[in-house]
């Protein structure tokens, strides 16, 4: 090694290893989206509040597989979804922080 000098141990500046590659870190890391649910009419009474809140769910479709399970009284309701005051037929993809509608089904002119 002629012409390089060697720092000793003990002049290297210390750098912290990151915990990710340790194994360390936990999944508690992860970013979180977050989707609040409000509901309406009737459907409060089926949900038993009249929100809430669930994470990491990517679309409408998915959403509404998920409340089925928490509140399987849904699985024979008819009901609209309104995603940021849009209502939506088709699945929807969700942003963190959407604000989400469950409108019962409703008639007039």
């Amino acid at each position: 090694m002629r012409g390089r000098s060697r720092l000793p141990v003990s002049k290297i500046a210390h750098r912290p290893f990151p915990l990710y590659l340790c194994g360390v870190a936990s999944h508690s890391n992860k970013v979180q989206m977050q989707i609040n649910i409000v509901a309406f009419g009737y459907l409060t009474d089926v949900l038993g509040k009249s929100s809430l809140t669930l994470q990491n769910i990517p679309n409408t479709d998915q959403l509404r597989l998920q409340l089925q399970r928490l509140y399987p009284a849904l699985k024979d309701i008819q009901y609209l979804m309104a995603v940021d005051k849009d209502i939506v037929t088709e699945n929807t993809l969700l942003q963190d922080n959407h604000m989400i509608a469950l409108l019962p089904p409703y008639s007039g002119g």
